[in-house]
């Protein structure tokens, strides 16, 4: 297989990430201000203009659902292992950033470049179930390193993101569309999502001014996304293939796509807008980042033979 058309399509993705991070060095810009655009404004309108098109199903119910478990899963195996390792917030930090999955703004462009845009809606089901996730017990985890769970449930219900995918599925459910110009401006935040993501991540590690990051928060983390969430969705995949499950072509595609994608870069900012090691929450997603084109180059030849 010609890895150049692939590689061609992944390099604009870091190239945004130099962007930021010549940003970050030159223009002295805060990222901890674009962290709360993206989390406060971008995040909601993006992912309710994703979920409120889908066509009523069961499966917008059941996929998200099976990857918020999923996703539950590796955070809760993780958090126990953190437990052996860290008596600090290290510990919350090493479950939630296991946990996360850069499956929008990463994601998102990956799995259209290599299977197009046709089943882009049953993937981004999958988002969901990561991006409700993140809103609940990934930002509750990481919450819990500074604050009481009062307040750590005080400020996960104050995400907008929250309220927004919950009314993107009773938009779906009821199939209610929205006007054409609404979907052109709900749209325009698909492109905004992506690029400041991705710039996003290159302002965090502009602000890094020591590289003294921990190699055993990075080592579990990965253990977590890279190991475990795949060994769970190798086993969920193979219960489907003997008890013929209802999991379709295009869900085992976006499945088997989620086990080479790289740590999410809301872990960015979050951390930075709890103030939770976000240099090295940063170094970890950068590293997570540059392994994950090496992941999609060796994997993509069997992912595009998926039946």
């Amino acid at each position: 297989m010609n890895f150049l058309p692939l590689l061609e399509k992944l390099l604009p993705l870091y190239a945004l990430i130099a962007l930021g991070y010549i940003a970050g060095k030159k223009l002295n810009i805060s990222s901890q201000s674009i962290a709360r655009l993206v989390i406060y404004i971008i995040v909601p309108v993006a992912f309710f203009g994703y979920i409120a098109r889908l066509q009523p199903s069961p499966a917008i119910i059941f996929l998200p659902l099976l990857i918020w478990a999923i996703s539950a899963a590796v955070l809760g195996i993780t958090w126990c292992l953190a437990r052996l390792m860290f008596n600090d917030s290290h510990m919350n930090l090493s479950a939630a950033t296991a946990a996360g999955v850069n499956s929008g703004y990463f994601g998102i462009p990956v799995f259209v470049m290599l299977f197009g845009e046709q089943n882009l809606g049953i993937y981004m089901l999958a988002v969901l179930g990561f991006a409700l996730n993140e809103v609940t017990l990934v930002y509750y985890t990481l919450a819990r390193g500074h604050y009481t769970w009062r307040d750590s449930l005080r400020r996960l219900f104050s995400l907008p993101a929250f309220y927004a995918s919950i009314l993107g599925i009773v938009f779906a459910f009821m199939g209610w569309h929205l006007p054409a110009p609404m979907l052109d401006f709900v749209g325009q935040f698909r492109s905004c999502y992506v690029v400041l993501g991705m710039l996003m991540l290159g302002l965090g590690l502009s602000q890094i001014q020591k590289w003294g990051f921990s190699w055993a928060y990075v080592g579990l983390s990965f253990l977590g996304r890279f190991g475990i969430s795949t060994l769970l969705i190798a086993t969920l995949i193979w219960i489907n293939a003997h008890t013929g499950f209802w999991l379709t072509v295009p869900m085992r595609q976006s499945l088997w796509l989620l086990c080479v994608l790289p740590l999410a870069n809301n872990i960015v900012a979050y951390t930075t807008d709890l103030d939770l090691h976000p240099d090295q929450a940063a170094a970890a997603v950068m590293l997570s980042t540059l392994l994950s084109a090496a992941l999609i180059l060796i994997a993509a030849p069997w992912l595009l033979q998926i039946q």
